[in-house]
């Protein structure tokens, strides 16, 4: 009777562990896909939205970020920006505008063709001197009568002159406050979101090289590559690190200019607040540009 309660005993006692190690596996696998949805939430927010949302739908709130972008950069300026046309942006890809000009067209400027006019070079010979005259000039500069060297005036007395005109001064030291030169302090914010601008256009052009690149990189690749399997590789090999590395050189140079701008709004005594909406606006853009880059590509795994 005792043998049999000790198996059921330990019968009880396996079952339980069991369960223990059932619910800790669970646990920890609930854990681990936290982490993972919390790592990749942005990842799976965009996927959700391609998925939930059509072609026009996505373009749609790609225009309303625009709008709300050109509405909040454009409080810090009196000058009305805009971004490039496609037509512009191309241009600045093929070197066919400066980044300088471009700065010009997004502060709502226009490039004027430079006019090139002909310089006339007029040639002029030197006048003809004479070796009488150079030696007759000589001549006069050297000769000087006894009566001019006699009659000339006394040097001054250096004493008298030192004493006369010393005077005793009382040095005060006075400490200004320096100015907030305020002019020069709105150029550059208007700089700043004018290079905003320029990023936006500089960074569409790089991800359509990228693309580009990716795809000519792509069909060199032999074609038992070119199944599901060997895109899914090619894109998490080689699409994904070129694109990441894009945002973060594009990110740091936002965040550099949104820094200055947030210490020259200190220094005018004004709201920074602006900052939080341009970061927020930003991340929109960032996210929708990669839902509509998603969407586009995604078809062609198959």
């Amino acid at each position: 009777m005792s043998q049999n309660t000790e198996i059921k005993a330990h019968e009880k006692q396996k079952k339980h562990t069991l369960r223990n190690v059932i619910l800790i596996t669970l646990a920890v696998l609930v854990l681990l896909a936290g982490i993972l949805a919390f790592a990749f939430r942005r990842y799976i927010n965009i996927l959700v939205t391609g998925v939930s949302k059509s072609d026009e739908q996505i373009h749609s709130m790609q225009a309303e970020n625009d709008k709300k972008t050109y509405d909040i950069l454009n409080e810090l300026v009196v000058v009305t920006m805009r971004d490039l046309t496609d037509e512009e942006r191309q241009m600045l890809e093929r070197g066919e505008i400066t980044p300088e000009q471009a700065m010009i067209l997004i502060k709502g400027g226009t490039l004027e063709p430079v006019e090139t006019t002909a310089i006339e070079t007029v040639t002029t010979a030197p006048e003809e001197i004479t070796t009488t005259e150079i030696c007759d000039t000589t001549a006069e500069q050297i000769v000087t009568s006894p009566q001019e060297v006699t009659t000339s005036a006394p040097k001054p007395d250096v004493t008298t002159e030192v004493t006369t005109t010393a005077q005793t001064t009382t040095a005060v030291v006075t400490t200004e406050v320096p100015k907030v030169d305020e002019g020069k302090l709105r150029a550059r914010i208007e700089g700043i979101i004018a290079e905003i601008y320029l990023l936006r256009a500089e960074y569409l052009n790089a991800i359509d090289k990228t693309i580009y690149e990716a795809k000519l990189e792509y069909m060199k690749l032999p074609k038992e590559k070119h199944t599901l399997q060997g895109k899914m590789q090619f894109v998490t090999n080689t699409l994904v690190p070129k694109g990441n590395a894009l945002e973060a050189e594009c990110d740091a140079k936002i965040d550099a200019l949104l820094v200055e701008l947030k210490s020259i709004l200190n220094e005018l005594g004004e709201s920074t607040a602006i900052i939080d909406e341009i970061r927020k606006v930003y991340a929109e853009q960032k996210d929708l540009k990669l839902t509509e880059l998603t969407n586009q590509y995604s078809s062609k795994l198959k």
